[in-house]
């Protein structure tokens, strides 16, 4: 949980988390965490929630999402974002409202390394991608991994050498967003870079340079006989 707020939060967080020289008291967190709530302080709301979703209490979790979203918290409307658009027990699933959170919040959002900068439109993504949108799952990959999420660079890297695409025809750009994502330890990343250097590459050398070998020896046997 962030908790920023001083006084109930402070010792929300210090009986919940152990900290300041306190001992971990969930119990006396979780009173402190009430109150914070009763005076309608968005983190706590948030930061309630949060716990609530980590013990399976989804309904409840969801209620208190939204709560803190409606007082200008984007990390927990992107929370009750994703509740709805997978659904949980307790909670009506709507797609349609889901997916006009997350742009929202992506095109409201986008300064900073916040998580639910590069998440939104990342989840906007596989989204598309799984209705079979494939053009606006394609921009929304873009914009993901523009703002540095490391998941949505595979794909980005694939939009550079697909024929047709929106993105210029670029190989130097594709290896670049793998080799990124690689290092960032994106295991798609990985085995495509791995696929592009020990499969890909090895056959184009051996066109370029074999190919005109191989025609060379051709034609001098045919002079010879």
């Amino acid at each position: 949980c962030m908790v920023g707020d001083p006084g109930l939060l402070v010792m929300a967080d210090a009986y919940l988390n152990g900290k300041y020289g306190l001992e971990a008291n969930p119990e006396l967190g979780n009173k402190y965490l009430d109150i914070a709530d009763t005076e309608n302080i968005a983190p706590a709301i948030y930061c309630k929630a949060l716990l609530q979703q980590k013990e399976g209490k989804n309904k409840q979790a969801f209620i208190n999402f939204s709560r803190a979203a409606s007082m200008g918290n984007p990390e927990a409307g992107m929370h009750a974002a994703l509740i709805q658009l997978h659904g949980a027990e307790g909670v009506q699933k709507n797609e349609e409202m889901a997916i006009e959170t997350l742009k929202r919040i992506s095109d409201r959002c986008s300064v900073g390394n916040e998580w639910y900068v590069g998440r939104a439109p990342y989840e906007l993504a596989l989204y598309y991608d799984r209705v079979g949108a494939k053009e606006q799952a394609d921009l929304w990959y873009r914009i993901a991994s523009d703002r540095n999420v490391v998941e949505a660079m595979a794909r980005r890297g694939l939009c550079h050498i697909i024929p047709g695409g929106e993105l210029e025809w670029s190989p130097t750009a594709m290896f670049k967003w793998w080799k990124i994502g690689s290092e960032a330890g994106d295991a798609t990343c990985s085995r495509y870079l791995n696929i592009f250097i020990w499969g890909v590459v090895p056959c184009i050398l051996l066109f370029v340079f074999g190919l005109p070998v191989l025609i060379v020896h051709i034609l001098n046997k045919r002079n010879s006989d």
